[in-house]
């Protein structure tokens, strides 16, 4: 049975069982990989073909149980069962679906045998067990976390008829424990926002007793260590005397978090099942955490109804493995896009997104991706040359009766050996080429609206309406802070404003070296303040765009503002993006023996091994490279991801010297899996968001 990628994927990799049955016949199409571990079957001999109530079930007949008749083709039909065979107990969904041209049994059995045992626990001792299985059951209907939980919350309050039920989870690398959930009994003072950031050596004495007692603290008196607290946390914990706690393992058999019952009045003999609730939100907790992280996966861009670029991205690698007879790659940007959004709204900018779709869809019928904000591209696969510029150019002719739309175009068609990075590259080239020419033929206004946007920038630079941002990089093995990414923002009435929103705008416009060699100055000016204080264990890393490169001694002038503030090029890592091939060949070589010479370290950016072309990269001197943050993204739900996340470290590494970095981090799975691949430096939310200059150096110093 063929699948689709993704979908088999998710289905080996999840720990419920799944298999699909001939409704006709009643034989085995597919199991995946649980189901198979589970039934201690190696060899697709030992069940494709046979009869399901045989290889599941054990039986010679027909299951008298059979959920055939029930099926639908637009809901799933749920149901418990006890497996006799794998004596277990199941909750089972079972779905009527086409495939090859007739029905078949979509079955998804879920082990319930731990929990099983918990209600029937429960069952067995609970007068309310309406209640609370009702409650359990909103951590699976209500779609809001917050919501369910604090439902959830109320009802086990009202159930042991306590004054306060609250759940606090801990931060290992923060080193913290807070109160992230809470209810309180009518007249109770609200604790959560006192207990937000508890230090986590001052609760150790508990998590030890938890792990001594059974998994139930009856009285927590001694195991709080109040020197660690402030007066109003310690007066908190006094409010909180009577509160039996019990802790929440994940399934690596750590404490993530505690639900705590305080003061409860009622039920006191049962309060044991308190700890099969407490796997229930754990579940709870990496379900909806693992949706989020399938949700990332998401083929769809959802303005635009095209495929994103993760569908891009692996469409890329299937054409990679799977080379076809000929290929053609158009690369489209919409022209003025930034301009159209400062001038008339985002709205009326994601009306020509939608234009441009729209136009996009009606000429070609498949594999268009929409790989930036402005930004598309379709691949042509197995297309003659003619029929190719054909679409070309009917849709430069339907886009001229789209109103107020504009796009480059570049396209590149090849036959034979087929190199598709090279084609992208070379059709963006020419779309990179088009839309300057665009920019350069367009009206005398555009100029001077250029040289108002260079005044007003370089004015409010001099004013000081931009600020850098420091996020700290670690040592993926000691997790100390090693480094530090300089993040340039500009600062708006009430928030700081992200770079997406003006350096697009400036790299266009040929502005961006303002920026860069701004960040650069406020970077040596901070590194400056450090060594004055002998603190000189901390690189800063700037970004600089393949645009200011391409000014006139734009090398000489990054080393004359290090000289300027007497600090050593050595201390500052200069990340750059593969674009920076689109400089000369001859002064890009230049450029590197200046950078290295000079003492600068350089790790190439956004590193992609689909699109990035390292044979181009030879003129620079690269230290490290920076995966893209598409990695972390996907890395832990895609093992293909994770062993060409492994590759790459590998070659870059053996054959070049280089360091991998890793980009994006946000939880730990991700950290430990990329550390398990070979990076050796981190950057993300999971560390730190990022920092003034100020707060970075009172955590780090």
């Amino acid at each position: 049975m063929e699948h689709n990628s993704l979908s088999d994927i998710i289905l080996e990799s999840m720990d419920s069982l799944a298999y699909v049955c001939d409704i006709e016949n009643d034989t085995v199409l597919y199991m995946n990989r649980a189901t198979r571990e589970a039934l201690g079957l190696s060899e697709e001999a030992e069940y494709l073909g046979k009869p399901c109530y045989k290889v599941l079930q054990g039986r010679d007949e027909p299951c008298p149980f059979c959920t055939n008749n029930f099926l639908k083709t637009d809901s799933f039909y749920a149901w418990d069962h006890y497996n006799e065979l794998m004596d277990r107990h199941f909750i089972q969904l079972d779905k009527r679906i086409e495939y090859n041209g007739k029905y078949v049994r979509l079955e998804i059995a879920t082990d319930v045998t731990e929990k099983e045992q918990d209600f029937q626990e429960l069952k067995k001792y609970l007068t309310a067990n309406e209640l609370l299985l009702f409650c359990i059951n909103m951590l699976r209907d209500i779609e809001d976390q917050g919501e369910a939980m604090g439902y959830l919350l109320e009802n086990l309050g009202a159930f042991w008829h306590a004054d306060r039920v609250s759940i606090f989870q801990i931060d290992y690398l923060k080193k913290i424990v807070t109160n992230t959930y809470e209810w309180c009994g009518e007249g109770q003072e609200a604790v959560i926002d006192d207990l937000k950031e508890v230090p986590l050596d001052a609760v150790g004495g508990l998590l030890k007793k938890l792990r001594e007692v059974s998994n139930i603290c009856i009285n927590a008196s001694g195991t709080i260590d109040v020197s660690k607290l402030t007066q109003r946390q310690i007066d908190c914990m006094h409010e909180l005397i009577h509160m039996i706690t019990v802790p929440m393992f994940n399934s690596r058999n750590v404490i993530i978090g505690i639900i705590g019952i305080d003061n409860p009045q009622m039920n006191l003999e049962l309060i044991q099942q308190l700890c099969a609730i407490a796997r229930l939100v754990v579940d709870d907790i990496e379900k909806r955490q693992m949706n989020r992280e399938l949700e990332c996966l998401s083929y769809e861009d959802i303005l635009s109804g095209l495929h994103n670029r993760n569908r891009y991205t692996e469409r890329i690698q299937e054409l990679q493995a799977y080379p076809p007879q000929s290929l053609g790659v158009a690369y489209f940007d919409i022209n003025g896009l930034k301009a159209a959004n400062d001038s008339y709204g985002h709205s009326y900018g994601d009306k020509l997104i939608v234009s441009a779709a729209t136009v996009l869809k009606k000429v070609f019928a498949r594999d268009i991706f929409r790989v930036g904000g402005d930004e598309f591209v379709v691949l042509c696969e197995d297309m003659a040359e003619d029929e190719f510029e054909g679409l070309i150019n009917r849709f430069r002719e339907e886009v001229k009766d789209e109103e107020g739309l504009e796009i480059s175009v570049g396209a590149d068609w090849s036959k034979g050996d087929i190199n598709i990075v090279a084609q992208i590259i070379h059709a963006d080239e020419k779309m990179y080429a088009e839309k300057k020419n665009y920019y350069q033929s367009a009206q005398v206004g555009t100029m001077i609206q250029r040289e108002v946007l260079e005044h007003e920038l370089t004015r409010d630079l001099e004013e000081g309406k931009y600020t850098v941002l420091l996020q700290p990089k670690v040592d993926m093995n000691s997790m100390e802070a090693v480094e530090a990414e300089a993040l340039i923002r500009k600062k708006g009435e009430n928030e700081l404003i992200l770079p997406a929103s003006f350096v697009p705008l400036y790299e266009k416009q040929q502005l961006i070296h303002y920026i860069d060699f701004f960040v650069l100055d406020m970077v040596c000016d901070i590194l400056s303040q450090w060594e004055k204080k002998e603190r000189t264990d901390i690189r800063i890393a700037v970004n600089v765009s393949y645009a200011t490169f391409k000014e006139e001694n734009a090398a000489d002038k990054l080393i004359e503002i290090c000289e300027k503030h007497g600090v050593s090029p050595g201390r500052i890592v200069l990340e750059i993006t593969e674009k920076i091939v689109r400089i000369e060949l001859k002064k890009l070589k230049e450029i590197g023996e200046k950078l290295a010479s000079a003492g600068f370290r350089i790790v190439l950016d956004n590193y992609n091994s689909v699109l990035t072309n390292l044979p181009a990269l030879n003129n620079i001197k690269f230290t490290g490279i920076k995966l893209d943050r598409s990695f972390a993204s996907a890395i832990v739900e895609r093992r293909d991801v994770q062993v060409e996340a492994e590759n790459v470290i590998k070659i870059v590494k053996k054959e070049r010297g280089m360091i991998a970095e890793a980009v994006g981090i946000e939880t730990s799975d991700q950290y430990v899996m990329l550390k398990e691949a070979g990076c050796i430096i981190g950057q993300g939310y999971y560390f730190s968001r990022p920092l003034s200059p100020d707060e970075f150096e009172k955590r780090y110093s």
